[in-house]
């Protein structure tokens, strides 16, 4: 299976796609210590939004700051339920607001050096600059790289969802 691929580097974007065997991509960042992202690859500098295209770009973890999360998703039988807390993090140039789902006893920033390098979190909202403009990217999930973190503040309070304890069971 192919699937979009979106990563956002120290100085640049990278779009392509991604083979992933029918695999959750968050499940291929894990396993592999680099990425092949397949071509036509589009790059664009972060500091003149200037582009090119390789044929193909191999990327290692230490590469990303943040990945869009695309393609299938999780087996619903093995959801748990989850707290839900809405962040706020700087990784490398990007400002980065989104909800990370933990175990409703865990405490959510400080149980993330427990979690896997790349981290996922739903509901994002992706700021930086780029060519001199303030660009916005909007996620519905993204994968951080949790050794890339500069800064990390909870937005505001936690709250409980997933199997009927969150405001969809009202």
């Amino acid at each position: 299976m192919t699937v979009p691929f979106l990563g956002f580097a120290e100085d640049c974007l990278v779009r392509g796609v991604v083979q992933t065997d029918g695999r959750r991509l968050s499940d291929l960042l894990a396993a592999w210590p680099q990425i092949v992202v397949a071509g036509p690859v589009v790059v664009e500098a972060l500091e003149d939004g200037r582009r090119f295209e390789l044929p193909e770009l191999t990327l290692a973890h230490d590469d990303l700051c943040l990945v869009e999360l695309g393609g299938p998703r999780g087996d619903a039988r093995q959801r748990l339920r989850v707290a839900a807390q809405r962040l706020v993090a700087r990784v490398g140039p990007y400002r980065l607001t989104a909800t990370l789902h933990t175990p409703p006893s865990a405490a959510p920033i400080a149980g993330l050096a427990r979690r896997p390098l790349i981290v996922p979190m739903t509901d994002a909202v992706i700021e930086f600059e780029s060519g001199g403009a303030h660009v916005r990217h909007e996620l519905a999930t993204v994968g951080v790289n949790r050794d890339r973190i500069d800064s990390l503040e909870a937005a505001y309070s936690v709250s409980h969802v997933g199997l009927g304890l969150g405001p969809e069971a009202a």
